[in-house]
């Protein structure tokens, strides 16, 4: 009765979009004589995507298309050392963009203004300290930058970082957040994925090897959760499911009811390499409340895999998931998409796209409640697949207004390459001031 009543609200919300056009609209992006792998997907201030995207001749494109997914410019970074440039998440705010990743082995971050044009470009190197460095994701306050990233030190554990950078490009701080010195059931490296911002809170979200107390011997493999206060200071990590066994993957949080938090990502099956989606929940105090796992049968009989990669609530009640999805044997299976109820009882709709396959950050609410999603399509050399979905996963309609694309730049931006070889150097930085 009650999964009926899930049905019938769900059907109510979204009826006005069934009778819709279904023309879809896709295209692929790329050069194709090159592999492109695409990192991540947001919308514009202006309603356009931007994607940013790595390939396999050691660069980073910045691609922005209009709201129908037609291409109007593209940005080619290169560094002429020839080595590793990997743009792993980026954010834009008032048409200044941020892109973090790494440079080879060092944490780079740059950042282009509302005409594209490079502001500035830091590259964090302290080769006494640590093997390696990166930056992982990001989230734009008023005032300052906030990254979250590793430092991997040379005995090759991982410390949790954040660092915080004013927005001309001065690192003004580094917090170590979660180290492996300090925790002695932690096994081997925490490799935090996400940053989330909710209320003053920031929840890391990630994957570590935790042992159990009783047998610090033997660590296995468990979804990972750090709530961080507006100070950046650690709150509480939550090695998630120890007393259930759950082997699992933390890929961010989303805000429940009252004070409730709940993480999402994929667990496996028992001891065999099946994957599932789940919801973990916790409280503010980093106590779990249970957890519910998506079956394979849930989404479909055919279906004997799924591994979520971004979750957007849709209302109070369903949760729109990009996953790697399907029935692929002996490989990744292809990107795909399921609307569920938020007890993960009911899968309302569900489709997968074979040849397609899921990077990083997949999914971006666009302006008009759609939804855009960015994909590695295998073709002859692997290319970017951009596409659009309604809400009840039916073929958005092209959209026929006309829009001013780059308003905030007063000249029209073309595409080009931008040269990374001149940015600062930094080696080393306080850490985070105490309140003394």
């Amino acid at each position: 009765m009650m999964r009926n009543k899930f049905l019938i609200h769900f059907l109510f919300l979204f009826l006005p979009l069934l009778s819709v056009g279904q023309q879809r609209w896709e295209t692929v992006l790329g050069n194709p004589q090159i592999d492109d792998y695409p990192a991540e997907i947001i919308t514009d201030y202006d309603g356009g995507y931007l994607i940013t995207s790595q390939d396999n001749l050691y660069q980073n494109t910045l691609y922005k298309t209009d709201n129908n997914g037609t291409l109007l410019w593209k940005k080619v970074f290169i560094n002429n050392n020839g080595i590793y440039l990997n743009g792993a998440a980026f954010a834009e705010k008032n048409g200044i963009k941020i892109i973090v990743g790494n440079l080879y082995n060092h944490a780079f971050i740059w950042s282009l203004n509302e005409c594209n044009d490079l502001l500035w470009c830091s590259e964090f190197i302290n080769n006494q300290n640590y093997l390696a460095t990166d930056y992982r994701d990001i989230v734009l306050l008023e005032d300052k930058i906030i990254v979250m990233g590793t430092l991997q030190l040379y005995d090759y554990n991982y410390v949790c970082a954040l660092f915080g950078f004013d927005y001309y490009g001065n690192l003004l701080w580094t917090k170590d957040i979660l180290n492996p010195a300090n925790d002695s059931l932690m096994g081997n490296a925490p490799v935090p994925a996400y940053l989330d911002k909710i209320d003053n809170h920031f929840f890391i979200s990630g994957f570590c090897d935790y042992a159990y107390p009783d047998n610090p011997n033997l660590a296995y493999l468990r979804a990972m959760f750090i709530d961080v206060d507006s100070l950046f200071n650690k709150k509480w990590f939550l090695p998630y499911g120890m007393q259930d066994s759950l082997y699992a993957f933390g890929e961010g949080v989303i805000q429940k009811e009252g004070s409730n938090y709940r993480g999402y990502g994929s667990y496996f099956i028992g001891y065999t390499d099946t994957l599932n989606s789940i919801f973990m929940d916790f409280d503010t105090a980093g106590i779990e409340t249970g957890y519910t796992g998506i079956s394979n049968n849930t989404i479909s009989p055919e279906v004997k895999d799924n591994d979520l990669m971004n979750l957007i609530p849709l209302h109070d009640t369903a949760y729109l998931i990009t996953a790697q999805v399907g029935n692929i044997p002996l490989t990744v299976n292809p990107i795909g998409e399921f609307v569920v109820d938020t007890g993960g009882n009911h899968v309302y709709s569900y489709q997968n796209h074979p040849g397609a396959y899921a990077n990083l950050h997949p999914t971006a609410k666009t302006d008009d409640n759609s939804f855009a999603f960015v994909a590695r399509k295998q073709n002859a050399h692997k290319d970017i697949l951009l596409y659009k979905l309604n809400a009840d996963l039916s073929q958005a309609d092209y959209d026929t207004t006309s829009y001013v694309y780059d308003s905030l730049c007063d000249h029209p931006i073309t595409t080009d390459t931008i040269y990374l070889d001149d940015c600062d150097i930094v080696t080393a930085v306080p850490q985070y001031p105490s309140p003394e």
